[in-house]
This record gives structure tokens, sequence and C-alpha cells, in this order.
């Protein structure tokens, strides 16, 4: 069960701090077994960013 709500977090796009915190686990072990959910956010980031920006003017 807390794979599935840690995984599902991820893909969410909660914050890997937050996530592992949820899911009573070191930054350092949510990273060694969820790297591969982790890589390839960068769009999604970049719409956060955008949408920040925009909230700035």
């Amino acid at each position: 069960m807390r794979h599935a709500v840690t995984w599902l977090s991820i893909k969410s796009g909660i914050a890997p701090v937050e996530t592992a915190y949820r899911a009573g686990r070191s930054l350092a072990v949510l990273y060694r077994f969820y790297a591969k959910l982790l890589k390839g956010g960068s769009a999604a980031a970049n719409r956060l960013v955008e949408l920040g920006l925009r909230a700035e003017e």
C-alpha cells in the first residue's frame, strides 16, 4: 500500500520531500527506489515556473 501511495504522490507532482515524509521514508530512500519516476519531470516543472511567473505579473 505504501508503494502505491508513494508512486501516486510522485506522479501527481507532490514534492519529493513531502512524499518521503508522508511515506515515512528518508529522501535518500525515496530517490534510490523511485528515481525512475522522478526522472523526466522537466515539462511539469517548466509549467509550474511559468504559472509562478504569471502570478507575479
